[in-house]
């Protein structure tokens, strides 16, 4: 729960909301100012957790160890007092610089900016399949009372009430995010009441999933955070004043006492970071403050693992058979569903054209066929040396296929016991 205190004013009837999630009276600041400003927090935030040297920083170990899913990794470090803005901390081991280099680059990671304005309407976008979602924070002429609609398609299939506005620094819209066949809503509800000249706001954080708070399902008194992470879906709630998280559906009694967020402008720079498999956040517990880097990452000792929730059509997959995990690959895009598809290939190469190349391919109505598979030990480009697949010394798969007439192979990596793909090569650069 976040209170703000503010003095009772004339109510003005517009409103703007800044992309930082602050809301200003009156509508005098333009998007592009404000998009300046965020952009400005933003570089703020980037540019102070840029690691300067290559210290090696221990994080603090519990006396009685979190019961992690697997694959899970949780870094506590613990810090001298409270962090401040702009973002610095004194931790008693090691140093600021020594932990955010650990994890820099997967801190880099973040997710694309899905806000945008609706004509006058703070709104974001997500795509469920096929399908268009658009979420819609709106208030009534007055700013009395507020609410966020989801629209599937054009028409609007939810609404959830979000309380008065006002000069606040929580925005009533906070996330909107679409997996597998769901769609989930993060919004902040406004409570106020008056104490002497002062009115005293309570934003109240709540997730809704397929038009279904949350919070009311499982008795949650807040939900935040929500993202998701490693291709499993990832947030925080509150019960009993500790604030715990959930992770691919498994709870994990973390305890916390607080986590700033949803701050405004400068206090956003203590806000917590979501990344493709992490999530980076300040917390205070038992009156000590903790840097905590939650992940899951390739250097784990154990396995990753794929949520038949985030993702079913997995699950039937043989990921011991590189044919199999190519057929997947291309059955999802002849669906043209790149979400489903994107699981199949190694993360860190789905960038640059990897992704426009798959999306040209899930444009149109495509026919593959899928050929023999020549293991190779070595491979470079121009040049690969074929071995027998239960060489000890096998990391890479050629998959021949041709996708609406054009031949070439897929290459694909061994992650663990399972193949990844990592590559589409056309047949005049590979050396026979």
């Amino acid at each position: 729960m976040k209170l703000i205190r503010v003095k009772i004013t004339t109510l003005i009837s517009t409103m703007t909301i800044a992309l930082t999630g602050c809301i200003f009276f009156p509508q005098a600041q333009s998007v592009s100012t404000m998009e300046d400003e965020t952009m400005s927090v933003e570089s703020m935030q980037a540019d102070a957790i840029k690691p300067v040297d290559t210290e090696v920083s221990l994080p603090t170990q519990r006396e009685i160890p979190l019961q992690l899913p697997p694959g899970l990794t949780v870094e506590e470090n613990t810090l001298v007092n409270q962090p401040v803005e702009p973002l610095s901390f004194l931790p008693v081991q090691g140093s600021q610089e020594g932990i955010l280099t650990k994890r820099y680059d997967e801190r880099l990671k973040t997710f694309p900016d899905n806000s945008f304005f609706d004509g006058k309407d703070y709104a974001m976008r997500a795509q469920l399949c096929a399908d268009e979602l658009v979420a819609r924070q709106q208030y009534n002429e007055t700013g009395s009372d507020g609410w966020v609609t989801v629209i599937r398609n054009g028409e609007e299939i939810y609404r959830i009430g979000t309380g008065p506005g006002g000069p606040i620094s929580v925005a009533a819209l906070s996330g909107l995010w679409a997996y597998a066949d769901h769609w989930v809503l993060e919004t902040a509800k406004i409570i106020q009441r008056l104490e002497g000249n002062l009115m005293i706001k309570e934003a109240i954080s709540q997730i809704s999933r397929d038009g279904e708070l949350l919070n009311d399902l499982y008795g949650y008194q807040e939900m935040f955070g929500f993202q998701i992470m490693a291709s499993a879906p990832f947030y925080f709630f509150k019960q009993d004043d500790k604030i715990n998280f959930s992770f691919d559906g498994q709870v994990v009694m973390a305890g916390y006492d607080e986590i700033p967020h949803y701050g405004c402008c400068s206090s956003g720079a203590l806000n917590p970071v979501s990344a493709e498999n992490m999530a980076a956040f300040f917390t205070k517990r038992d009156n000590v403050w903790y840097y905590v880097e939650i992940g899951v990452y390739k250097d784990n000792s154990q396995p990753e693992t794929l949520s038949p929730e985030v993702h079913p059509c997995i699950v039937a997959t043989d990921f011991s058979q590189p044919e199999e995990v190519v057929r997947a690959f291309l059955d999802e895009i002849s669906e043209g569903d790149l979400f489903e598809a994107k699981p199949f290939w190694i993360q860190e190469v789905w960038v640059g054209g990897i992704d426009q190349l798959v999306a040209s391919w899930a444009s149109g109505q495509q026919e593959f066929t899928i050929g023999t598979t020549t293991y190779a030990g070595f491979f470079a480009p121009g040049d690969y040396r074929p071995m027998e697949a239960d060489d000890p010394r096998v990391s890479d798969a050629l998959v021949s296929a041709t996708i609406d007439g054009e031949q070439g192979s897929f290459d694909l990596e061994k992650t663990y016991n399972d193949w990844l793909i990592s590559g589409w090569i056309v047949l005049d650069k590979i050396k026979e």
